[in-house]
């Protein structure tokens, strides 16, 4: 029966038992298990093979046929191009000066011109009893060489050569007391040469050295004077010439036109990157080929 509330009465709602412990924390959800992956297909096998792992390369064979192809093309090039350098024939530059010769030094010792390759060399003509030129140019000679010997650039060091065009009177034994040590500022490396008179007459024709010849009487007196060509000329480590000077260049022009003259030779033989390839690809097949023949060293 449903309450009333009488007179003096307040109606209150029944009361809910609350307890006074707390309730314990929830337990946390155990962690789910990742899903399995989806299963592969299965790809098929390449035909005519068998199934396996494809090898991925970052280079194709397409682009090694064409770098083997564009290498050996290179090679091809560089070939010819050395080949026909080194049979080509020289029709401009310098004068066909120079040739064998044979003379004999202060000492007696026989010189020819294969002692004077493996150095660059500067040759005077001249005679001892010169009385002002010839010393002017034997001194202006040696400052070239100490300048050239200072700068520290032409190994090795530079040769200076004196020829006699006076076979009469400059013999061994005045040779060796005009150019010993001492006697004349002249460069202690200089090489004096003297010979017979057909001698000096080959090697001056060589040259196109003019000289004058004595009379008969002046050969008798012993007194005479020589006119002859005032030229130093430059040879370089063939026994080629290079360069010559004449009576107008100073010793400061000499020693600097000669080193330009040796680098300008120098960076000509000097061998281009297309020789420097030829030449490195030629060493490997050389030593391809003694390793396939079973003569060559082994890479270890």
């Amino acid at each position: 029966r449903p309450l009333v509330a009488g007179p003096g009465c307040a109606y209150s709602a029944p009361r809910r038992w609350l307890s006074s412990t707390p309730k314990p924390p929830a337990e946390p959800a155990p962690p789910r298990e990742p899903l399995p992956p989806p299963p592969r297909k299965p790809q098929p096998p390449p035909s005519g093979g068998v199934a396996g792992p494809t090898l991925r390369t970052p280079i194709g064979w397409l682009s090694l046929g064409l770098t083997a192809a564009s290498a050996m093309g290179m090679y091809a090039y560089y070939r010819a191009t050395l080949e026909k350098k080194m049979h080509s024939v020289k029709t401009t530059g310098t004068a066909a000066l120079g040739g064998p010769f044979a003379l004999t030094d202060a000492s007696g010792a026989r010189v020819t011109e294969a002692d004077l390759k493996g150095r660059w060399s500067i040759l005077y003509f001249g005679f001892t009893k010169c009385p002002d030129i010839c010393p002017d140019e034997l001194e202006k000679l040696s400052a070239v060489v100490r300048a050239i010997d200072a700068s520290g650039r032409v190994s090795p060091p530079l040769q200076p050569v004196f020829v006699s065009i006076d076979p009469h009177r400059d013999t061994v034994e005045r040779l060796g007391a005009y150019f010993k040590p001492g006697a004349h500022p002249y460069h202690p490396r200089m090489l004096a040469l003297t010979g017979t008179a057909e001698e000096i007459e080959a090697i001056a024709r060589a040259y196109r050295i003019y000289y004058s010849k004595p009379t008969p009487a002046e050969l008798r007196s012993g007194d005479y004077l020589l006119d002859h060509s005032i030229i130093m000329y430059l040879l370089d480590p063939n026994g080629e010439f290079v360069a010559f000077y004449g009576k107008n260049f100073s010793a400061a022009e000499v020693s600097t036109k000669s080193l330009a003259e040796i680098s300008k030779w120098e960076v000509e033989r000097s061998p281009s990157p297309g020789e420097r390839f030829v030449n490195a690809v030629d060493g490997a097949l050389t030593q391809l080929g003694l390793l396939l023949t079973g003569g060559g060293e082994r890479p270890r």
